[in-house]
């Protein structure tokens, strides 16, 4: 996946420096550089911003980051997560992107009008949370609370197109649609005293969580250990994607 990403790149700016022959060199417009945020992230606890240069005028790149900031996940999820204390989620994302602007453009060149974007996104989630164990009266175990580390990371690739009005030093930005797919990895560990005291509660636990792993309907690899005092499990290939949209506004200069 990201050495198809380096190839698109590599492709577009090859095309981008025959057109700028082509046409007798790029003057750059007089504002190739803009800088904006996303509104509609914000209200999803989101911070979402992105840079765009413009390299020709029918072609840009573009780097942006996005930051979630800490959510507790237990009112959104009300009784599915009775089990579940202080589960809280945070995580980042950083997408470079090559946007094509297509017409002659003589008018309006790049970064402004409509145009098609293929993009690269890595995301990393974390999750935190605190899931009680039941007693177990055959090995003496009385009950305790597991605080567990999850993490959800992966990469993808996708396209998006969209629309850029560029007005004078303000810019607004419409992500029509983008669609994005990958693969990624999901990681956990917790550490507890239980299970050096209560040896049989390693096993039981690598058994359920073997047999959750188990009922995944994809193609994947997965490790789970209880070694000492920690429980780590490690799955690889699960399918990663999402739906790209918003409304950013930023100034140009």
């Amino acid at each position: 996946m990201k050495h198809l990403f380096l190839y698109i790149v590599f492709t577009l700016f090859s095309i981008s420096s025959g057109l700028a022959q082509k046409s007798g060199g790029f003057k750059l417009p007089p504002t190739p550089f803009n800088f904006k945020v996303n509104l509609p992230a914000l209200f999803l606890r989101n911070i979402s911003l992105q840079g765009e240069f413009a390299v020709h005028k029918n072609l840009s790149v573009c780097l942006g980051g996005r930051m979630m900031l800490p959510y507790s996940l237990n009112q959104a999820l009300g009784q599915g997560a009775n089990d579940i204390e202080n589960l809280f989620i945070t995580g980042y994302a950083i997408t470079p992107e090559i946007r094509f602007y297509p017409g002659k453009k003589q008018k309006h060149p790049a970064p402004h009008g409509f145009y098609f974007a293929p993009y690269f996104r890595y995301s990393n989630f974390n999750i935190s949370a605190s899931l009680p164990l039941a007693p177990d009266p055959n090995i003496g175990f009385p009950g305790s609370k597991l605080d567990l580390a999850l993490t959800y990371s992966g990469w993808a690739g996708g396209i998006m197109m969209g629309s850029q009005w560029v007005i004078d030093h303000f810019t607004i930005d419409w992500w029509i649609m983008g669609l994005h797919f990958g693969q990624g990895t999901f990681a956990g560990s917790t550490t507890s005293a239980d299970f050096i005291n209560y040896p049989g509660i390693n096993q039981e636990l690598k058994t359920q969580i073997d047999n959750a792993l188990s009922g995944l309907p994809f193609d994947i690899q997965s490790a789970v250990s209880v070694v000492n005092n920690t429980a780590n499990v490690r799955v690889t290939g699960l399918p990663f994607g999402g739906v790209r949209a918003g409304l950013c506004i930023g100034f140009a200069f």
